[in-house]
C-alpha cells in the first residue's frame, strides 16, 4: 500500500461532507459509481453524512465525448436520481438526493470548451438517511 493509500484509508468513515466540484463528468456512467461508492467508504455512516457539489451537465443527460478516445456521462436532475439510486441498490445506503440544472459555470454564455446550446450546471446534495 502506498503512503497515499495509507492517509486516505486513514479517513475512512470519518468525513461528514465531501464536496464534489467538476470532477464527476470527467467519467462514463460506470466510473462515476464506482467513483461515489468510494466516497460513501469515506463518509460517516451516519443519517446526515452527505454529499455536495457541481457538475457539468445537460438538459438531456447524455453520454459524450470527452479527453480523446474517452466517453463520458453528462446528467440531468432524472438521470442523476437514477444513479443514486443504482448506488443505493448496490450499497445498502439511503439518500434524499436533490439535484437541478442551472446556468451557473458560464452556462448561458457558453463560454467553456464544453458549452453547447443544451449544458448546464448540475448542482446537487445528497444526505444520507
Amino acid at each position: 500500500m502506498t503512503r497515499e493509500n495509507a492517509r486516505l484509508r486513514a479517513l475512512e468513515g470519518k468525513i461528514d461532507i465531501v464536496q464534489l466540484s467538476l470532477i464527476l463528468h470527467l467519467w462514463n456512467w460506470d466510473g462515476q459509481v464506482e467513483a461515489c461508492k468510494r466516497i460513501l467508504e469515506l463518509l460517516r455512516p451516519a443519517k446526515g453524512s452527505m454529499i455536495v457539489g457541481q457538475s457539468v451537465g445537460h438538459l438531456d443527460g447524455v453520454e459524450a465525448p470527452g479527453r480523446p478516445g474517452m466517453i463520458v456521462f453528462k446528467h440531468n436532475a432524472e438521470t442523476f436520481l437514477k444513479m443514486w439510486r443504482q448506488i443505493e441498490k448496490e450499497t445498502g445506503t439511503e439518500w434524499n438526493v436533490q439535484a437541478s440544472l442551472d446556468e451557473g459555470l458560464g452556462a448561458a454564455e457558453q463560454n467553456g470548451r464544453w458549452d453547447g446550446p443544451r449544458a448546464k450546471r448540475l448542482v446537487f446534495t445528497c444526505v444520507r438517511l
